[in-house]
């Protein structure tokens, strides 16, 4: 992302949220975020025609709410992006994701990938 673009997004964030965080917080966070974007450009690439988050699934009788979910149905691949804030976490989430998106018949010969996008 352009400097340009990234100091407006801040001045507008402290437009907004400047009477709850300080500017220096709002930076930081805006640092932060700059890192997680610079880290996964996969997640950023044009080949993604359906984008959808928190996408709710049914598996195994419960109801499982992805975090980011891409497809591109040019080349029948799904990518399923789970945001990680801290070190602990389910180990078999996406694996649970994974086969639940697997039994729907819209993904019938999809490549699914997953990955841990760690924020």
């Amino acid at each position: 992302m352009k400097q340009k673009n990234i100091n407006m997004l801040i001045t507008d964030t402290q437009i907004l949220l400047g009477a709850i965080f300080t500017v220096f917080q709002i930076e930081q966070l805006a640092d932060r975020c700059q890192k997680v974007c610079d880290s996964n450009p996969y997640l950023f690439t044009s080949g993604w025609d359906k984008i959808f988050t928190e996408q709710e699934i049914l598996g195994d009788s419960k109801i499982m709410r992805i975090d980011r979910l891409m497809v591109n149905t040019a080349e029948k691949v799904v990518l399923i992006a789970d945001y990680k804030s801290g070190d602990i976490y389910d180990s078999n989430q996406l694996a649970n994701y994974k086969t639940a998106l697997s039994k729907l018949p819209v993904f019938k010969g999809y490549n699914i990938d997953t990955r841990i996008v760690i924020v």
